[in-house]
């Protein structure tokens, strides 16, 4: 028997660690079962983490934009 995991399931647990998946995976090797992951599953957790990667790096650039002009207001006020 062949299972397929759909987008939903990997969003919630990208690495396959929760017990539930647990579960799965012992049902697969005593049934001699396979896990079937079909490619647009693979492209769409592809694509929403590379949003999260943009996310995060557009807030880290943003932090560091305003530490920057905080130390700038700071230099200023110690130059005075």
């Amino acid at each position: 028997m062949h299972v397929a995991i759909d987008t939903n399931i990997l969003r919630k647990d990208f690495l396959l660690k929760k017990v539930d998946l647990d579960i799965l995976f012992k049902y697969l090797r005593e049934t001699n079962s396979k896990l079937i992951i079909p490619r647009i599953v693979i492209e769409e957790i592809i694509g929403k983490h590379n949003d999260l990667l943009n996310e995060a790096s557009n807030s880290l650039q943003s932090a560091k934009n305003k530490l920057a002009e905080a130390g700038h207001v700071l230099e200023r006020l110690v130059k005075n």
